[in-house]
């Protein structure tokens, strides 16, 4: 199914993400099998992005985290490699030796680098537009928080830490704090496959 993860802000109601999205009510309450906002992100069904947003998946303001692009785990639900059930997976991972050099995929500003749970050590640029980056799972960091980065800046190594079944990069993009498909700024065309 189509749609955005939207992260719900404090002050959020069901009402109001269905009239921001453009979807209505009961859609949101259906999929997310809710009555009430008791959850930390949704998933909106149809939720569109606005033209501007749109505008950022086709042009050419990004560019790649790596030298080379082997997705082995697409955005979405998948199968959790730990538990084997079921989870949403908030990015792509991007299969790649451990010590592979992270670039910034546009200019930003660094506003984490460090050690964040399940990510290991972390990498979270943030750019103009509500859009942040996460750069997950690295082994060693080529910049600190407050430094300024231009696309395709050094910032980091790739690693295996944290929550890791093996060395490869997480990659990830939020819009206003919302889980967005990676895929579509990368220009990753088509259906993504697993690749070994």
């Amino acid at each position: 199914m189509r749609g955005i993860i939207y992260r719900v802000r404090s002050n959020d109601t069901i009402e109001g993400i269905a009239a921001k999205f453009k979807v209505k009510e009961e859609y949101i309450k259906q999929v997310n099998r809710i009555d009430a906002l008791d959850k930390e992100f949704l998933f909106v069904p149809c939720g569109a992005l606005s033209n501007k947003d749109r505008s950022v998946f086709l042009g050419s303001g990004f560019g790649r985290p790596l030298q080379e692009i082997r997705v082995t785990s697409p955005y979405g639900t998948r199968r959790d490699p730990f538990l084997g059930t079921p989870q949403f997976h908030s990015g792509i991972d991007l299969k790649c030796p451990v010590g592979s050099e992270v670039f910034a995929v546009r200019a930003g500003k660094v506003i984490f680098a460090g050690t964040k749970g399940d990510y290991g050590k972390l990498v979270i640029l943030e750019h103009a537009g509500g859009l942040q980056t996460y750069y997950g799972h690295l082994s060693a960091f080529h910049v600190k928080q407050g430094d300024t980065v231009s696309s395709g800046t050094l910032i980091a190594y790739s690693g295996t830490t944290g929550r890791s079944t093996g060395p490869h990069l997480h990659f990830e993009i939020r819009k206003d704090e919302a889980c967005v498909n990676p895929a579509p700024y990368l220009k990753i065309k088509g259906r993504i496959a697993q690749q070994n």
